[in-house]
C-alpha cells in the first residue's frame, strides 16, 4: 500500500513538473516564431538572385502555415491552469509535433539551398545550420523534444552531405556530428539543472503549502483553547475572567471617548430549592437554558453576557444609558420567565425566574471596576429584597464631587 502511494506520489510530481516544462517552453513560441521569421527573410533576401521565385512562394506558404501553428499552440495554452495528465500529455506530444515540423522544415529548405546555390554560397547555408542547432539550445528544458528538433534537422542534412560523396561536404558532415554530440551534452546538462530547479521548486511550494497549512490548523486551535478559556464549560457564555477583562477595557474606552457603560446583573431565584429537589442534572440544565435566553436576548455584538458566579449571570452594555439598560433588563426577566420552567418550590412564580439589577455609569464619568460591580450588586441585592422576579436600579448622582445613589424601583 505504501509502495502504490509513493508510486502515485512519484507520478503526480512527475507530472507537474512537466506542466511547469511545458509552461516555460510555451513561453519561448512568440521569440522563436519572430526568430524563424526574421531568419527566413534574411535567407531571402540575401539570396534573391540565386533563388527561384517559386521556391520562394512555396517558403513562404509552409513558413506562415509553421507559424499558425506555433500560434495555436501558444493561444490555447493557459499558463496559470491546472491541466488533467492526459491534457498535459497531449501538449507535449503536440509541441513534439511543432518540434519535428519546424526542424524537418529548414531540413529540407536547407538541402534545397544547397543544391540551387553555387559552392561559395553553401558555407553561409551550413552556417545557418550550425546557427538553428546553437538557438535551439531553448528546447533542452525537455529534452526529448530537443531531440526530435534536432533529430528532424541534422539527420537529413547528413545523410544529404554523406551521400555527396565530396572530402568537404564529409569534412562538414563530421563537423555537425561532433557539433551535435556537444550540443547534446550541453542539452543534457541544461535539462539536468532546469529539472532539478524545478523539482526544487515544486518541494519547496509543497513545503510551504504543508507549511501554511500547519500553521492554520495551529491557529484554529489556539482560536479554539482561546475560546475555551474564555468560554463557561456548562453554559456556553463568556466566564468571569473573560468578563472582566472586557470590562476593564471598556471602561477604558468609556473614559477616553466619554460614553456610557451599563451593567445587568441577574442571579436564579431559589435556586438552591431547584437544585434539591429536581437534582444537579436538572439545576444544569435549567442553567443552560437562562444563558441561552440571556444572549438571545442581547441587541448588538458588542453586547456580552457572562456566567458571574454559580446562578448569577452578568451583562456589560457598552454605550447604553440607564434608561436603555433598565429597559433590556426588563425584557430578559420577561423573557426567562416565559421559558416556563416549572419550579416546583419557588416563592416568587411556578416558574424558573430571576432578580436583575441594573447599574450605569452616566456619560463623561469616571467610575472604578470595583465601584461600578458594587453598585449592580447592590441594585441585584434590592431586587431580591424587594420580593424578587423584578428589576431594581442603582444609579448615581455627581453633586458636589460626591457620589450617592438611590434605588429606581421598578417593580415588573
Amino acid at each position: 500500500m505504501n509502495d502504490q502511494r509513493l508510486a502515485e506520489q512519484h507520478m503526480r510530481t512527475n507530472q507537474d513538473i512537466l506542466l511547469r516544462q511545458i509552461r516555460l517552453l510555451h513561453k519561448q513560441i512568440p521569440l522563436a516564431s519572430a526568430m524563424h521569421f526574421l531568419l527566413a527573410s534574411f535567407i531571402a533576401v540575401v539570396m534573391t538572385q540565386v533563388i527561384p521565385g517559386a521556391l520562394v512562394l512555396i517558403g513562404w506558404v509552409w513558413l506562415i502555415v509553421l507559424l499558425m501553428v506555433k500560434y495555436f499552440l501558444y493561444s490555447s495554452f493557459d499558463e496559470s491552469a491546472d491541466y488533467a495528465a492526459i491534457q498535459i500529455d497531449r501538449r507535449y506530444y503536440l509541441l513534439c509535433i511543432d518540434a519535428f515540423l519546424t526542424g524537418l522544415s529548414w531540413s529540407i529548405g536547407i538541402i534545397l539551398l544547397a543544391e540551387l546555390t553555387p559552392i561559395e554560397f553553401q558555407i553561409f547555408v551550413y552556417i545557418i545550420v550550425v546557427a538553428l542547432c546553437a538557438t535551439a539550445i531553448g528546447l533542452a528544458i525537455k529534452t526529448g523534444i530537443y531531440y526530435i528538433y534536432q533529430a528532424a534537422l541534422l539527420l537529413p542534412v547528413l545523410v544529404f552531405l554523406f551521400s555527396k560523396q565530396e572530402s568537404l561536404d564529409s569534412l562538414l558532415a563530421i563537423f555537425l556530428c561532433i557539433l551535435v554530440v556537444i550540443m547534446w551534452v550541453f542539452a543534457n546538462q541544461t535539462s539536468r539543472a532546469i529539472t532539478d530547479t524545478l523539482k526544487l521548486n515544486l518541494e519547496n511550494k509543497v513545503l510551504t503549502s504543508g507549511l501554511k497549512h500547519a500553521n492554520s490548523r495551529l491557529q484554529m486551535a489556539n482560536e479554539e483553547l482561546t475560546q475555551l478559556s474564555s468560554t463557561d464549560g456548562l453554559t456556553l457564555v463568556a466566564n468571569r475572567r473573560y468578563f472582566e477583562e472586557r470590562l476593564a477595557n471598556e471602561l477604558a474606552r468609556a473614559t477616553r471617548d466619554g460614553i456610557p457603560v451599563s451593567l445587568v446583573m441577574l442571579d436564579v431565584d431559589f435556586f438552591k430549592m431547584y437544585n434539591d429537589i429536581l437534582g444537579h442534572l436538572s439545576g444544569d440544565e435549567c442553567l443552560k437554558n437562562v444563558a441561552n435566553c440571556v444572549r438571545e436576548s442581547l441587541k448588538r455584538p458588542t453586547d456580552i453576557v457572562a456566567r458571574f458566579g454559580g446562578e448569577e449571570f452578568i451583562v456589560m452594555l457598552s454605550n447604553t444609558e440607564q434608561a436603555g439598560a433598565q429597559k433590556l433588563a426588563e425584557e430578559i426577566r420577561r423573557n426567562i420567565e416565559a421559558l416556563q420552567i416549572i419550579h416546583p418550590n419557588s416563592k416568587s412564580s411556578k416558574y424558573v425566574t430571576v432578580s436583575v439589577g441594573v447599574s450605569t455609569i452616566p456619560k463623561g464619568q469616571q467610575v472604578s471596576r470595583d465601584m461600578l460591580l458594587m453598585k449592580v450588586d447592590e441594585a441585584l441585592y434590592l431586587a431580591k429584597a424587594e420580593g424578587r422576579n423584578t428589576v431594581r436600579t442603582v444609579q448615581y448622582e455627581y453633586e458636589k464631587g460626591t457620589i450617592g445613589d438611590f434605588a429606581n424601583k421598578n417593580r415588573a
